[in-house]
């Protein structure tokens, strides 16, 4: 019976071991000879000339950039592992052949179908949709910034009108009766209606592993912030 057993546990542990083991990579830049959506076992050695950039991803929820000159073994610090679904959430974002371009972070062109927004936690108003921010904020974004525009919020839980976003200004921060309200919020911007779904990151993700909250955005159908994520990591910026 201890023989089956442990037979039985060692069949386990060869059958996890390779998947706890995978990192993959977000973003890469320089001639890393890697693009976003790679998989590779951890403790791979590899080689990264002069000018070439890597951002791994491990299960923890870790994010490690390794810059060229480089040669060695690549492994995450920490131990623990992510929910798989999330995981998985993960590399099929990665995998996605649209993501595999400069919108992850290895470049920020401004010709890009998806232009890039300079932090995270921004509600871009180029559009309708799913928008993720932080308990407590909730700003708004654009890149043009010719024009003063006259701004109207509506949410099931509060209302706004002749709110001045100021010619010249990028950010609008939203009144404090709108900042932690999760849910429908209508914004409206003279004749240009946006309506957004707003999804507040969970208390217990504040201060959590990159990966942990990348994956909460891609979960929560937040794509372009997910981008900006990696991006922020990629170039060494804080997660703002």
């Amino acid at each position: 019976m201890f023989r089956q057993v442990m037979m039985a546990t060692a069949l386990m542990a060869a059958n996890v071991a390779p998947a706890l083991a995978e990192m993959i990579v977000v973003a890469a830049s320089g001639d890393a000879a890697f693009h976003p959506g790679d998989r590779i076992a951890e403790g791979t050695s590899l080689q990264l000339p002069e000018g070439a950039r890597l951002t791994f991803l491990f299960k923890s929820g870790e994010m490690k950039v390794i810059s060229g000159p480089f040669e060695g073994n690549i492994a995450g610090d920490t131990p623990a592992a992510a929910p798989i679904s999330t995981w998985e959430t993960i590399k099929s974002f990665l995998g996605a052949a649209e993501q595999k371009s400069e919108v992850l972070g290895a470049s920020r062109k401004a010709d890009s179908s998806l232009p890039e927004q300079p932090g995270i936690w921004l509600v871009s108003i180029d559009s309708s949709g799913k928008r993720c921010a932080r308990k407590d904020q909730l700003t708004f974004w654009r890149r043009d910034t010719d024009d003063a525009l006259t701004i109207a919020l509506r949410s099931e839980a509060a209302r706004a009108s002749d709110l001045t976003w100021p010619a010249g200004s990028h950010t609008l921060s939203a009144p404090a009766s709108f900042a932690a309200t999760e849910g429908p919020l209508a914004f409206s911007a003279g004749s240009n209606l946006r309506k957004f779904d707003i999804k507040v990151l969970p208390q217990d993700l504040e201060g959590a592993a990159p990966g942990a909250v990348l994956g909460w955005l891609l979960d929560s159908g937040c794509t372009r912030q997910a981008s900006a994520l990696i991006s922020r990591v990629h170039a060494g910026e804080p997660l703002e």
